[in-house]
């Protein structure tokens, strides 16, 4: 099954919930994948959300503006109905690249196999290169708008950031290779949506002194790639639930034998120690000497 890694719609998004709890929060992990999305994607990326302007992100406590907004941007995930005292927010990246020169139709057979599928021959504009970093050989793609594009065969991990720590991995560590003429590769229509319950859970403390965590978490992804180029479509909605800003603390019950001790300053030991079983839990006459 195919699997897509968009970070910065989610990113995008908790940031985006930050227009209304304050900006600049310290956001808390509860599980291992949120602590590598804080620490690998949300604080180092900050600053690229002002610059790419594919990103279109929406705030507000009504969850039907949150879905009337992701169905305009064609996507069909929703945010359930939000509670009080919550809000939702959806973030939508949107990017076409068109390659430098339109490829020609081909078609591609699958390996190991004898069907056929609907595939695109394209030469100009692609550079191949090995890396120290993946066995097989990798193209780069030039599109008109100066983005870049890479390619190659891969069936290894796909968990959590993997597909990103991997194509970075790749692309840092290339070699300059002249042993192939064009690319050939297969044209995609993929729409699907995507597990980010990991999302969770993840907490911060307002501007205001409230608690705020993650209680809904969705995500959906559309990639077309043809003759002409590709297109990137991904939708992250959150919910954002406000809690109680000092929530009570639990009580601290002895309904067990217990220890109990007098001190007084300036005395080596205690007054007294005592351990208490339940023959002598009894309501005292007085407390006054007799």
């Amino acid at each position: 099954m195919s699997t897509t890694t968009v970070t910065h719609p989610i990113a995008s998004g908790i940031r985006g919930a930050e227009t209304v709890i304050g900006f600049g929060r310290k956001w808390r992990s509860v599980n291992a994948t949120q602590k590598l999305f804080l620490e690998r994607y949300l604080e180092p990326c900050s600053d690229d959300f002002f610059r790419i302007r594919e990103i279109e992100t929406v705030a507000s406590s009504n969850h039907g503006e949150i879905n009337k907004f992701l169905k305009k941007k064609g996507f069909t995930v929703r945010l359930e109905q939000l509670k009080r005292k919550e809000f939702g927010v959806a973030s939508v990246l949107d990017l076409l690249v068109e390659w430098l020169a339109p490829g020609t139709k081909v078609p591609i057979t699958l390996a190991g196999a004898e069907k056929k599928y609907p595939g695109v021959r394209l030469k100009k504009g692609v550079d191949f290169y090995r890396s120290v970093n993946h066995d097989a050989p990798f193209a780069l793609i030039e599109t008109q708008s100066g983005d870049t594009v890479g390619m190659t065969a891969y069936d290894g991990d796909t968990a959590d950031f993997a597909l990103v720590e991997k194509a970075e991995a790749i692309a840092g560590r290339k070699q300059s290779m002249n042993d192939f003429d064009a690319l050939y590769f297969p044209m995609v229509d993929l729409n699907q949506e995507i597990d980010i319950s990991w999302l969770k859970g993840m907490s911060a403390v307002s501007a205001s002194g409230e608690d705020v965590m993650i209680s809904q978490a969705r995500q959906q992804t559309k990639f077309r790639m043809s003759e002409s180029g590709a297109r990137t479509q991904s939708a992250a909605a959150v919910g954002i639930r406000m809690l109680p800003a000092h929530a009570s603390k639990p009580n601290l019950v002895i309904n067990k034998p217990f220890l109990v001790w007098v001190t007084r300053p300036g005395l080596y030991k205690p007054l007294f120690v005592g351990h208490v079983t339940p023959e002598d839990w009894k309501a005292p006459k007085g407390l006054e000497v007799p």
